[in-house]
C-alpha cells in the first residue's frame, strides 16, 4: 500500500517504513514535508495518484524510534543514559525513545526542546502552546521542558560544522544547545543523551 501526504517533498524527504497493523504488515511509503506530515494531510483528501492517506501512519513514527533509536542509544551507552533531550516537532521521536527508555530505566529523565517563542526560525520545531499538538505526543513523558532561542540554535549549528565537522540544521543546534545547557546544570555525573536529527545540507545557499 502506497501512502502519501500532502505538500512538496524534495526527492531526500521519501521514506519507508513498514506498520504493523493488526496481523499484516504493511509497506508504506510516504512524503515528509516539515514538520506537518499528519496535520497537513489530514486537512485535504487523498492526493489524486492512487494513493491513500492512513492517518495510523503517525504510529510508525514513534514506533521506529522505540523500536530503533531507543535501543541503539541504550546500547551504545552501555544502559548509562540518564538524560534525554530532544526537539518537539512530530514528537515521534521524543515518545519513542522515552518509552523504550523508561522500560528500561524508568528513573531516565526526558527533556522536551521548543523554540522559546510562537515566532522561530527552527523549521521542524514546534511551539506547543500555540502549535496544533500531534496526536502522538504524550505529555506525560516530559520531565522538564527546556525552551531555544533561535539565535542560540544557530550559533550552535555554526558552531558544530567549524568546531565538530558536522553539518546539521537548526533543530540539531538547538538539540546540542539545551543538551549541554542540561549538562552544566547538573550536579551529579549523568550520561545526557541527544539526536543530531537534521543535516545542513538545505541552509547552505541561506548564507
Amino acid at each position: 500500500m502506497d501512502i502519501a501526504l500532502a505538500g512538496r517533498p524534495s526527492a531526500g524527504d521519501v521514506q519507508l517504513f513498514e506498520v504493523r497493523r493488526e496481523a499484516q504488515t504493511i509497506r508504506v511509503r510516504y512524503l515528509v514535508v516539515g514538520d506537518h506530515r499528519v496535520e497537513s494531510a489530514a486537512r485535504v483528501p487523498p492526493i489524486n495518484l492512487g494513493w491513500q492517506f492512513l492517518p495510523r501512519i503517525a504510529d510508525a513514527n514513534w514506533l521506529a524510534h522505540y523500536e530503533a533509536t531507543g535501543n541503539e542509544i541504550w546500547e551504545q551507552t552501555e544502559g548509562r543514559v540518564s538524560h534525554f533531550v530532544t526537539g518537539l516537532g512530530t514528537s515521534g521521536t521524543f515518545v519513542g525513545v522515552t518509552r523504550r527508555l523508561r522500560e528500561l530505566n524508568p528513573r531516565l529523565q526526558a527533556i522536551a526542546v521548543q523554540p522559546e517563542s510562537p515566532l522561530h526560525g527552527l523549521e521542524g520545531l514546534k511551539h506547543m502552546a500555540t502549535a496544533i499538538t500531534p496526536g502522538i505526543f504524550d505529555e506525560t513523558l516530559v520531565t522538564e521542558t527546556l525552551e531555544v532561542a533561535t539565535e542560540d540554535a544557530l550559533l550552535m549549528t555554526g558552531k558544530l560544522a567549524r568546531e565538530e565537522g558536522l553539518l546539521v540544521g537548526p533543530s540539531s543546534g538547538a538539540n546540542v544547545f539545551a543538551a549541554r545547557k542540561l549538562a552544566g546544570s547538573l550536579q551529579r555525573p549523568a550520561v545526557v543523551v541527544t539526536v543530531l536529527c537534521d543535516g545542513g545540507e538545505r541552509y547552505l545557499d541561506e548564507g
